[in-house]
């Protein structure tokens, strides 16, 4: 039996090393709903900002029809 152990010491230890990697990771599972919710978030956001640069390139679009629209008044007086 030592024998076996001595001449896969490699193996050992590598399985030592994979095992400790494993129960490193297995703890980042936990950190997964707290990245599913950030990800909502982001994407709540990102929709939110999207709306406003339709919004704000709609205007841009209609701008100098806003703009003339808005001079009538001051036009008329003159």
């Amino acid at each position: 039996m030592q024998e076996v152990a001595v001449g896969n010491y490699r193996a050992f230890i590598a399985a030592a090393d994979a095992l400790i990697a494993i129960r490193e990771q297995g703890s980042s599972i936990n950190e997964i709903p707290k990245l599913t919710s950030g990800c909502t978030e982001f994407i709540d956001s990102a929709q939110q900002i999207l709306e406003k640069r339709k919004l704000n390139r709609t205007l841009l679009a209609n701008h100098s029809t806003l703009l003339d629209f808005l001079e009538i008044p001051q036009l008329m007086d003159t």
